[in-house]
């Protein structure tokens, strides 16, 4: 190889390693960008959570509800949907269920407390309550009542179990394409009590 040969493939090889590193440079640079685009969407995201208050009362009529309110951020002044659901207390009952009955544990709140069949559009005891064009400083409500006992548990000692417990909530909130998820847990004494304070 002449000289003239041998420097010329020295500079091709230089070109195409200079255009492989400025490739490199031009990924990692779109790959950064597209990384701290994400962090602020997600931090934008995060501070835009609903805040939600929500509460277990007895009306005059005796009928107990779920009360709740979206009370921020001043961001957030409406939502284009609320859905309510009941978060299970997180123990597996396969074990502790006898076998006839395993079939059955998804149709029970396992908690204090479930939304009101017949009530609101609500076919089963877990069902989820859906509210539409939620607005700030708009109270809002559904029938709820004491939890279904399974067939297989006493009745006095499923009240035992759940009379001091919450009832444990997930608002899935959503307005456009954001999402959130707010767990609240909401004391559902009222249900277990009269205004006297007599245990029911």
């Amino acid at each position: 190889m002449s000289l003239s040969e041998w420097m010329s493939t020295c500079a091709t090889v230089l070109a195409s390693g200079a255009a492989i590193m400025s490739w490199r440079a031009a990924r990692n640079s779109s790959a950064s960008a597209r990384h701290l685009t994400q962090i602020e969407a997600d931090r934008r995201h995060a501070a835009l959570i609903p805040e939600i208050k929500a509460q277990i009362v007895r009306q005059r009529s005796g009928d107990t509800v779920l009360q709740f309110e979206l009370v921020g951020p001043r961001e957030v002044l409406q939502l284009d949907k609320v859905v309510i659901r009941t978060r299970p207390e997180g123990v597996d009952w396969t074990e502790k269920t006898p076998e006839k009955h395993r079939d059955e544990i998804g149709d029970f709140a396992w908690g204090p407390a479930q939304f009101r069949q017949g009530i609101d559009g609500n076919p089963s005891r877990v069902a989820s309550c859906v509210f539409d064009d939620v607005v700030q400083s708009t109270l809002l409500q559904t029938s709820v009542e004491k939890s279904t006992a399974p067939s297989w548990w006493d009745r006095n000692m499923w009240d035992s179990r759940y009379e001091e417990h919450p009832m444990r909530l997930v608002f899935e909130c959503v307005r456009g394409t954001d999402v959130w998820h707010v767990h609240i847990n909401v004391s559902a004494a009222t249900l277990y009590r009269s205004a006297g304070g007599r245990i029911l």
